[in-house]
Protein backbone atom coordinates (compact mmCIF):
# COMPACT_ATOMS: atom_id res chain seq x y z
CA UNK A 1 0.00 0.00 0.00
CA UNK A 2 1.80 2.64 -1.17
CA UNK A 3 -0.50 5.65 -1.18
CA UNK A 4 -0.33 5.21 3.11
CA UNK A 5 1.67 8.53 4.07
CA UNK A 6 3.38 8.44 7.62
CA UNK A 7 2.35 11.88 7.86
CA UNK A 8 -1.01 11.15 7.85
CA UNK A 9 -2.98 11.61 11.49
CA UNK A 10 -2.53 8.63 13.63
CA UNK A 11 -6.35 8.18 13.53
CA UNK A 12 -5.90 7.68 9.37
CA UNK A 13 -3.04 5.04 10.21
CA UNK A 14 -4.63 3.02 12.32
CA UNK A 15 -7.47 2.89 10.17
CA UNK A 16 -5.05 1.85 7.20
CA UNK A 17 -4.23 -1.32 8.93
CA UNK A 18 -7.00 -3.57 7.87
CA UNK A 19 -6.01 -2.44 4.09
CA UNK A 20 -2.75 -3.15 4.73
CA UNK A 21 -2.75 -6.81 6.37
CA UNK A 22 -5.24 -7.93 4.61
CA UNK A 23 -7.73 -8.32 7.42
CA UNK A 24 -8.74 -6.83 10.54
CA UNK A 25 -5.72 -7.93 12.90
CA UNK A 26 -6.89 -8.00 16.87
CA UNK A 27 -4.42 -8.28 20.03
CA UNK A 28 -1.14 -7.54 17.24
CA UNK A 29 2.11 -5.84 17.07
CA UNK A 30 2.27 -4.02 13.39
CA UNK A 31 5.55 -2.77 11.86
CA UNK A 32 5.41 -0.92 8.67
CA UNK A 33 8.60 -0.06 7.37
CA UNK A 34 9.09 2.33 5.30
CA UNK A 35 11.40 4.38 3.04
CA UNK A 36 10.99 7.43 1.18
CA UNK A 37 7.38 7.96 2.74
CA UNK A 38 6.35 4.83 1.01
CA UNK A 39 4.70 1.30 2.75
CA UNK A 40 7.75 -1.02 1.72
CA UNK A 41 7.38 -3.48 4.40
CA UNK A 42 4.38 -4.60 6.28
CA UNK A 43 4.81 -7.07 9.43
CA UNK A 44 2.48 -8.74 12.24
CA UNK A 45 2.63 -10.69 15.58
CA UNK A 46 0.68 -11.57 18.06
CA UNK A 47 1.29 -8.67 20.97
CA UNK A 48 1.52 -11.59 23.84
CA UNK A 49 4.57 -12.98 21.99
CA UNK A 50 6.05 -10.23 20.48
CA UNK A 51 9.11 -11.00 22.64
CA UNK A 52 10.09 -13.90 20.75
CA UNK A 53 9.47 -12.42 17.19
CA UNK A 54 11.04 -8.86 17.95
CA UNK A 55 14.75 -9.45 16.62
CA UNK A 56 13.45 -12.02 13.70
CA UNK A 57 11.08 -8.89 12.02
CA UNK A 58 13.49 -5.81 12.93
CA UNK A 59 16.18 -8.42 11.21
CA UNK A 60 13.82 -8.07 8.25
CA UNK A 61 13.53 -4.54 8.15
CA UNK A 62 17.02 -4.14 8.25
CA UNK A 63 17.91 -6.23 5.35
CA UNK A 64 15.19 -4.17 3.09
CA UNK A 65 17.75 -1.10 4.69
CA UNK A 66 14.66 0.50 5.91
CA UNK A 67 15.49 4.12 7.75
CA UNK A 68 12.26 4.14 9.26
CA UNK A 69 9.36 2.15 11.20
CA UNK A 70 6.24 2.62 12.24
CA UNK A 71 5.25 0.39 15.44
CA UNK A 72 1.42 -0.42 15.98
CA UNK A 73 0.15 -2.29 19.13
CA UNK A 74 -3.83 -3.43 18.60
CA UNK A 75 -4.53 -5.12 21.88
CA UNK A 76 -6.96 -4.59 24.88
CA UNK A 77 -4.26 -4.61 26.82
CA UNK A 78 -1.39 -2.22 28.30
CA UNK A 79 0.40 -0.95 24.73
CA UNK A 80 3.29 0.27 26.14
CA UNK A 81 5.02 -2.77 26.96
CA UNK A 82 4.38 -4.95 23.43
CA UNK A 83 5.34 -1.46 21.78
CA UNK A 84 8.87 -0.94 23.79
CA UNK A 85 10.01 -4.22 22.86
CA UNK A 86 9.46 -4.05 19.28
CA UNK A 87 10.66 -0.17 19.13
CA UNK A 88 14.05 -1.37 21.04
CA UNK A 89 14.56 -4.22 18.75
CA UNK A 90 14.12 -1.82 15.84
CA UNK A 91 16.66 0.72 16.93
CA UNK A 92 19.52 -1.81 17.82
CA UNK A 93 19.16 -2.69 13.88
CA UNK A 94 19.49 1.57 13.41
CA UNK A 95 15.60 1.59 12.48
CA UNK A 96 14.37 4.84 13.16
CA UNK A 97 10.83 4.22 15.07
CA UNK A 98 8.66 7.39 14.06
CA UNK A 99 5.19 6.64 15.04
CA UNK A 100 4.49 4.29 18.18
CA UNK A 101 0.81 3.83 18.61
CA UNK A 102 -1.69 1.90 20.35
CA UNK A 103 -5.36 1.11 20.28
CA UNK A 104 -7.82 -1.37 21.68
CA UNK A 105 -9.11 -2.26 18.38
CA UNK A 106 -9.54 -1.65 14.72
CA UNK A 107 -12.18 -2.99 13.09
CA UNK A 108 -14.60 0.27 14.40
CA UNK A 109 -13.29 4.13 15.78
CA UNK A 110 -11.51 3.29 19.30
CA UNK A 111 -9.23 5.23 21.50
CA UNK A 112 -5.70 5.21 20.52
CA UNK A 113 -2.55 6.68 22.32
CA UNK A 114 0.65 8.23 20.59
CA UNK A 115 3.40 7.56 22.92
CA UNK A 116 5.77 9.33 21.32
CA UNK A 117 3.39 12.50 22.49
CA UNK A 118 1.18 11.90 24.33
CA UNK A 119 -1.45 12.46 21.96
CA UNK A 120 -4.68 11.06 22.56
CA UNK A 121 -7.90 10.74 20.30
CA UNK A 122 -10.73 8.23 18.35
CA UNK A 123 -9.24 6.23 15.33
CA UNK A 124 -10.98 6.70 11.82
CA UNK A 125 -13.26 3.99 10.38
CA UNK A 126 -11.20 1.42 8.23
CA UNK A 127 -13.73 1.08 5.36
CA UNK A 128 -14.16 4.31 4.98
CA UNK A 129 -10.52 4.80 5.08
CA UNK A 130 -8.53 5.89 1.53
CA UNK A 131 -6.36 2.53 2.14
CA UNK A 132 -8.91 0.65 2.08
CA UNK A 133 -10.80 2.32 -1.00
CA UNK A 134 -7.55 1.61 -2.77
CA UNK A 135 -7.62 -1.66 -2.01
CA UNK A 136 -11.08 -2.52 -3.12
CA UNK A 137 -10.37 -0.61 -5.97
CA UNK A 138 -7.61 -3.45 -6.89
CA UNK A 139 -9.95 -6.07 -6.39
CA UNK A 140 -9.07 -7.21 -3.21
CA UNK A 141 -10.96 -7.56 0.01
CA UNK A 142 -10.84 -7.39 3.88
CA UNK A 143 -11.64 -10.55 5.83
CA UNK A 144 -12.70 -9.46 9.31
CA UNK A 145 -10.02 -11.78 10.23
CA UNK A 146 -7.37 -14.17 9.64
CA UNK A 147 -9.62 -16.86 10.60
CA UNK A 148 -11.79 -16.05 8.01
CA UNK A 149 -8.87 -16.00 5.74
CA UNK A 150 -7.81 -19.62 6.72
CA UNK A 151 -11.54 -20.70 6.35
CA UNK A 152 -11.01 -19.92 2.68
CA UNK A 153 -8.52 -22.73 2.46
CA UNK A 154 -10.97 -24.89 3.88
CA UNK A 155 -11.50 -28.55 2.27
CA UNK A 156 -15.04 -29.72 0.59
CA UNK A 157 -16.03 -33.43 0.08
CA UNK A 158 -13.23 -35.36 -1.48
CA UNK A 159 -13.14 -36.07 -5.45
CA UNK A 160 -12.08 -39.49 -6.32
CA UNK A 161 -9.12 -39.03 -8.28
CA UNK A 162 -8.38 -42.37 -8.95
CA UNK A 163 -10.73 -42.33 -12.12
CA UNK A 164 -8.06 -39.74 -13.50
CA UNK A 165 -4.88 -41.11 -14.98
CA UNK A 166 -2.17 -38.40 -15.56
CA UNK A 167 -0.74 -39.97 -18.41
CA UNK A 168 -4.17 -39.69 -20.02
CA UNK A 169 -5.40 -35.97 -19.87
CA UNK A 170 -4.55 -33.42 -22.13
CA UNK A 171 -3.13 -30.35 -20.39
CA UNK A 172 -3.77 -28.44 -22.51
CA UNK A 173 -7.32 -28.63 -22.55
CA UNK A 174 -7.09 -28.25 -18.50
CA UNK A 175 -5.05 -25.07 -19.24
CA UNK A 176 -8.38 -23.84 -21.31
CA UNK A 177 -10.13 -24.51 -18.34
CA UNK A 178 -8.81 -22.79 -15.93
CA UNK A 179 -8.27 -20.00 -18.51
CA UNK A 180 -12.02 -20.20 -18.82
CA UNK A 181 -12.51 -20.63 -15.26
CA UNK A 182 -10.62 -17.22 -14.50
CA UNK A 183 -12.51 -15.55 -17.15
CA UNK A 184 -15.87 -16.33 -15.75
CA UNK A 185 -15.37 -16.66 -12.13
CA UNK A 186 -17.08 -20.20 -12.08
CA UNK A 187 -15.82 -23.77 -11.50
CA UNK A 188 -18.49 -26.95 -11.90
CA UNK A 189 -18.46 -28.23 -8.66
CA UNK A 190 -18.17 -31.78 -9.28
CA UNK A 191 -14.55 -31.63 -8.45
CA UNK A 192 -13.39 -32.48 -12.04
CA UNK A 193 -11.25 -29.49 -13.00
CA UNK A 194 -9.81 -29.76 -9.51
CA UNK A 195 -8.98 -33.94 -10.42
CA UNK A 196 -7.50 -33.41 -13.80
CA UNK A 197 -5.61 -30.38 -12.75
CA UNK A 198 -4.18 -32.17 -9.48
CA UNK A 199 -3.51 -34.85 -12.17
CA UNK A 200 -1.32 -32.81 -14.51
CA UNK A 201 0.50 -31.51 -11.95
CA UNK A 202 1.21 -34.39 -10.25
CA UNK A 203 2.58 -35.84 -13.71
CA UNK A 204 5.20 -33.19 -14.10
CA UNK A 205 6.66 -29.93 -12.61
CA UNK A 206 7.29 -28.41 -15.98
CA UNK A 207 3.35 -28.91 -16.29
CA UNK A 208 2.54 -27.44 -12.84
CA UNK A 209 4.99 -24.58 -14.05
CA UNK A 210 3.02 -24.15 -17.04
CA UNK A 211 0.26 -23.66 -15.25
CA UNK A 212 1.26 -20.76 -12.96
CA UNK A 213 1.39 -18.44 -16.56
CA UNK A 214 -1.92 -17.50 -15.76
CA UNK A 215 -0.84 -15.75 -12.51
CA UNK A 216 0.37 -13.20 -15.90
CA UNK A 217 -2.94 -12.23 -16.98
CA UNK A 218 -4.74 -11.81 -13.40
CA UNK A 219 -2.87 -13.06 -10.41
CA UNK A 220 -6.12 -12.24 -8.45
CA UNK A 221 -8.38 -14.19 -10.49
CA UNK A 222 -5.77 -17.33 -10.72
CA UNK A 223 -5.52 -17.39 -6.93
CA UNK A 224 -9.32 -17.37 -6.39
CA UNK A 225 -9.18 -20.74 -8.89
CA UNK A 226 -6.16 -22.36 -7.73
CA UNK A 227 -7.41 -22.05 -3.60
CA UNK A 228 -11.25 -23.42 -5.31
CA UNK A 229 -9.48 -26.20 -6.88
CA UNK A 230 -7.20 -27.18 -3.85
CA UNK A 231 -10.40 -27.89 -1.73
CA UNK A 232 -11.56 -31.68 -2.57
CA UNK A 233 -7.95 -32.13 -3.61
CA UNK A 234 -5.77 -34.49 -0.65
CA UNK A 235 -1.94 -35.01 -0.03
CA UNK A 236 0.04 -34.29 -3.00
CA UNK A 237 -2.39 -33.18 -5.31
CA UNK A 238 -4.01 -30.57 -2.80
CA UNK A 239 -0.46 -29.66 -1.80
CA UNK A 240 1.26 -28.87 -5.40
CA UNK A 241 -2.08 -26.51 -6.22
CA UNK A 242 -2.40 -25.18 -3.17
CA UNK A 243 1.43 -24.10 -3.97
CA UNK A 244 0.51 -22.35 -7.09
CA UNK A 245 -2.71 -20.74 -5.33
CA UNK A 246 0.03 -19.56 -2.85
CA UNK A 247 2.30 -18.08 -5.58
CA UNK A 248 -0.75 -16.23 -7.11
CA UNK A 249 -1.94 -14.55 -3.69
CA UNK A 250 1.57 -13.44 -3.37
CA UNK A 251 1.80 -12.16 -6.89
CA UNK A 252 -1.62 -10.08 -6.37
CA UNK A 253 -0.42 -8.71 -3.30
CA UNK A 254 -1.88 -10.76 -1.00
CA UNK A 255 0.91 -11.88 1.89
CA UNK A 256 -1.30 -13.09 4.38
CA UNK A 257 -3.46 -15.48 2.22
CA UNK A 258 0.15 -17.11 0.71
CA UNK A 259 1.09 -17.95 3.83
CA UNK A 260 -1.78 -19.65 4.69
CA UNK A 261 -1.77 -21.70 1.51
CA UNK A 262 1.68 -22.51 2.21
CA UNK A 263 0.63 -23.80 5.93
CA UNK A 264 -2.26 -26.00 4.54
CA UNK A 265 0.19 -27.06 1.76
CA UNK A 266 2.72 -28.20 4.79
CA UNK A 267 -0.27 -29.77 6.53
CA UNK A 268 -0.57 -32.02 3.64
CA UNK A 269 2.78 -33.83 3.16
CA UNK A 270 4.88 -32.57 6.30
CA UNK A 271 7.46 -30.63 4.19
CA UNK A 272 7.16 -27.97 0.86
CA UNK A 273 8.85 -28.82 -2.20
CA UNK A 274 11.09 -26.18 -3.80
CA UNK A 275 8.35 -23.83 -5.16
CA UNK A 276 6.58 -23.30 -1.87
CA UNK A 277 9.90 -23.20 0.35
CA UNK A 278 10.72 -20.47 -2.16
CA UNK A 279 7.92 -18.66 -1.43
CA UNK A 280 8.36 -19.47 2.76
CA UNK A 281 11.68 -18.17 2.26
CA UNK A 282 9.79 -15.31 0.22
CA UNK A 283 7.45 -14.05 2.67
CA UNK A 284 9.59 -14.60 5.79
CA UNK A 285 11.87 -12.14 4.35
CA UNK A 286 9.40 -10.01 3.55
CA UNK A 287 10.60 -10.19 -0.40
CA UNK A 288 7.98 -8.12 -2.23
CA UNK A 289 6.09 -9.73 -4.58
CA UNK A 290 7.32 -8.12 -8.17
CA UNK A 291 11.01 -9.05 -7.13
CA UNK A 292 9.76 -12.94 -7.53
CA UNK A 293 7.67 -12.35 -10.82
CA UNK A 294 10.70 -10.66 -12.01
CA UNK A 295 12.92 -13.09 -11.14
CA UNK A 296 10.91 -15.31 -13.98
CA UNK A 297 8.75 -17.47 -11.99
CA UNK A 298 5.54 -17.17 -14.14
CA UNK A 299 7.01 -18.65 -17.55
CA UNK A 300 6.87 -16.14 -20.39
CA UNK A 301 4.19 -17.16 -23.54
CA UNK A 302 6.76 -18.71 -25.21
CA UNK A 303 8.04 -20.35 -22.09
CA UNK A 304 4.66 -21.92 -21.22
CA UNK A 305 3.83 -23.20 -24.71
CA UNK A 306 7.61 -25.25 -24.34
CA UNK A 307 6.43 -26.71 -20.68
CA UNK A 308 2.72 -27.74 -21.86
CA UNK A 309 3.72 -28.95 -25.19
CA UNK A 310 1.29 -26.91 -27.44
CA UNK A 311 0.08 -22.97 -27.27
CA UNK A 312 -1.25 -22.22 -24.17
CA UNK A 313 -4.09 -20.42 -24.67
CA UNK A 314 -5.18 -16.53 -23.51
CA UNK A 315 -8.42 -14.88 -22.05
CA UNK A 316 -9.45 -13.87 -25.36
CA UNK A 317 -8.78 -17.17 -27.16
CA UNK A 318 -11.57 -19.42 -24.32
Amino acid sequence: MSNIRITAAPAELIAALPALMGFIPTESVVVIGVRDGRVQVTMRHDADTIAHMADHMAAVAAHHHLPTALVIAVTAGDGRHPVQTMTDALTRRGIEVVRRLHTTRCDEPAPFTDYITGDTGTSSDYRTSTATAGRVFSGLTVAASRDDLSAEFDTTPAVDTSRYDPATIDPISVAAAVVAAMTTHTIDDTGDLAARVGAVVTRSLHLRDALLRVADYDPAAAAWVYTTLSRPLRGRRRAEVLIMAAFCHYAAGHGARAGIALDRATEETGTLPALGALLDRALRAGVPPTDLVAAGVIPTAALADDLIGGHFPRPDEV
